[in-house]
């Protein structure tokens, strides 16, 4: 009888937002959305609810930003993905909020659980403007430097013909490297990766290139890594690029100390 009452008062409460949303009380009306779908989950299977959900989620963050109360739009965002983590519209809303409001890391993280959920041109298309505002310009020179990038494949070939055929990659950015190993022949690449956007975005380029099964994103520094427990798990080879124009940047001292725990 309980859930039964609960029920009702679900009923009710999504029948109420929808009238409020109608009179454009749109506050209210996301809270009594938030309520609904609290009370009773399966509401979300019902046809145009979610439609009608990041619709009044929307209208109201605007209205808040209006008010200079971005902060409260920003929780909002938060209450929606808590309540429907599973909605790719409201993670793409969310993700969309996060990148006008120049937090492009952040945003680049619901763009891609977004896609995820759906991959629409839209979206991915979303996904790529976020990303691409996270790689510096001198980014795009270097990933495409065809003489810079077949020297790393020669080299990696090279490798893997004298037996490396597990790499780790440190700094992996968006997983180039990573990705040129797998090609030269290797049979598995560790790929760390401090930034959890660039990680994101690595893992997008790597599933969209079919690699998935031989490369595995770590969104952690590699000097976190936990040292390997058994030789299978150690690497023969590390591949990087963290060489800044000083040298000596980039923690590159401690982090060339590191792969003795974890190689062969």
């Amino acid at each position: 009888m309980q859930g039964e009452s609960q029920y009702q008062q679900a009923d009710t409460a999504l029948h109420t937002a929808y009238d409020l949303v109608a009179a454009h009380n749109y506050g209210k009306g996301f809270a009594h959305f938030l309520l609904a779908l609290t009370l009773k989950p399966t509401l979300k299977e019902e046809s145009n609810v979610e439609e009608r959900f990041v619709d009044c989620l929307k209208s109201w963050t605007t209205e808040l930003v209006s008010l200079s109360r971005t902060e409260n739009a920003v929780w909002c965002y938060e209450q929606a993905c808590e309540v429907w983590p599973e909605s790719g519209s409201t993670l793409h809303s969310t993700g969309q909020f996060l990148f006008q409001s120049g937090h492009p890391e952040e945003a680049v993280t619901f763009l891609h659980k977004a896609v995820q959920f759906k991959p629409q041109p839209d979206w991915l298309w979303d996904l790529q403007n976020a990303s691409s505002s996270l790689v510096e310009r001198w980014h795009f020179r270097m990933l495409n430097d065809r003489k810079r990038n077949q020297g790393y494949y020669d080299a990696l070939q090279q490798a893997v013909r004298k037996g490396h055929q597990r790499v780790l990659d440190i700094g992996s950015g968006t997983g180039l490297l990573s990705m040129l190993a797998i090609k030269a022949g290797a049979s598995r690449v560790t790929a760390c990766e401090m930034s959890t956007a660039m990680c994101d975005l690595a893992q997008a380029i790597i599933t969209q290139n079919n690699m998935d099964e031989h490369i595995e994103m770590k969104n952690l520094k590699s000097t976190d890594m936990e040292p390997a427990s058994s030789s299978q798990d150690r690497f023969s080879l590390v591949v990087t690029e963290i060489a800044d124009a000083g040298l000596l940047g980039e923690e590159i001292i401690p982090t060339f100390n590191m792969p003795g725990s974890h190689s062969t």
